[in-house]
């Protein structure tokens, strides 16, 4: 089980892959999809990390809300939707997005031009925020 699951359309896979050991590196444990297996049921291995993280880190590009694969709904949201319905998510700004309801109404860090400065404002938020919900606060200090 990780602390965290990380949702995100791939292509963002490096700027996730950057968060994800940023992450790691404070001790916090990732998920996103770069670990699936072979032979194993894409939805099935989602569904069960998206249940057991603490805090979801939801990426939102413009394209995260295109339905893939004859979807109604992207994969991005879907996995949003759950983040929100258990009160676990962690929404970012991967780049300049228009938020249409219910994802304008939560606070989106701008994380746009974020290059892995442990130092970045928008980024102690979003550690402040994750801390929170996989019980260490104060994982920005």
């Amino acid at each position: 089980m990780a602390d965290v699951f990380i949702s995100y359309k791939q292509r963002m896979r490096p700027k996730v892959a950057l968060i994800a050991r940023s992450l790691e590196a404070l001790g916090v444990t990732v998920w996103f999809d770069a670990e699936l297996r072979a032979g194993k049921s894409f939805g099935a291995v989602i569904n069960s990390e998206l249940g057991k993280a603490s805090a979801i880190i939801v990426c939102w590009t413009p394209d995260a809300f295109a339905p893939e694969d004859g979807s109604e709904v992207s994969w991005v949201e879907g996995e949003a939707t759950v983040a929100r319905e258990r009160k676990v998510i962690v929404p970012i700004l991967l780049e300049r997005t228009p938020l249409k309801a219910p994802w304008n109404m939560f606070h989106t860090e701008r994380m746009m031009d974020w290059n892995g400065d442990p130092n970045d404002p928008a980024w102690l938020r979003v550690l402040e925020a994750s801390g929170k919900l996989i019980g260490r606060p104060g994982l920005a200090d």
